[in-house]
């Protein structure tokens, strides 16, 4: 397959992600994936939250997450005054997963009791490798459990995504659609 195929599947495989995730959280998808000043940035949004998706290619089980995209889109979401997560799926699988930064997850008004360190490969590493093949991916896949990755001297909170939907809906926390254009 050469790159200029490539490139068009990964561009469909997001965009399908970005519409699932959006419909799943009743969300809008932001016009030209958020690339484009005229409709603001983020891939999903509602007058709350502000969502990246991730699509992400599975190496030996392991999923690389980038820091860099949860920066960026804490950075974005304070331009709007929304409440930044990252969204996120192993390519090839079913299953999706949300990504807040603590000073978004204590907004819930929730408790986490499981406490996952996500080893650095590197002192100076930057990229969170989770395997979804661990014990307790069993518990977050089901939607049982809220997990809090610590990663160095960073912590990030991850669950599934039903679950995150009826704690906004719960916690009023589900904003109004917007319209775009």
């Amino acid at each position: 397959m050469d790159q200029k195929t490539r490139n068009r599947n990964n561009r469909k495989r997001g965009s399908k992600f970005e519409k699932s995730v959006a419909d799943i959280l009743d969300m809008n998808v932001v016009p030209y994936s958020g690339s484009n000043a005229r409709f603001g940035f983020g891939d999903i949004r509602d007058s709350v939250w502000l969502g990246e998706c991730k699509n992400i290619t599975m190496k030996d089980g392991r999923c690389k997450i980038q820091t860099e995209w949860i920066n960026d889109n804490r950075n974005k979401a304070k331009m709007y005054g929304l409440l930044p997560f990252l969204a996120w799926m192993p390519s090839g699988r079913a299953e999706k997963y949300i990504i807040l930064e603590p000073d978004v997850f204590i907004k819930l008004n929730r408790k986490c009791y499981t406490l996952i360190e996500i080893p650095k490969v590197s002192r100076v590493a930057v990229n969170l490798f989770i395997n979804i093949t661990d014990k307790w991916m069993g518990k977050v896949r089901a939607g049982k459990e809220i997990v809090r990755l610590q990663f160095g001297t960073d912590d990030y909170y991850m669950m599934e995504i039903g679950l995150f939907k009826s704690i906004i809906v719960s916690e009023g926390l589900k904003g109004v659609k917007q319209t775009y254009g």
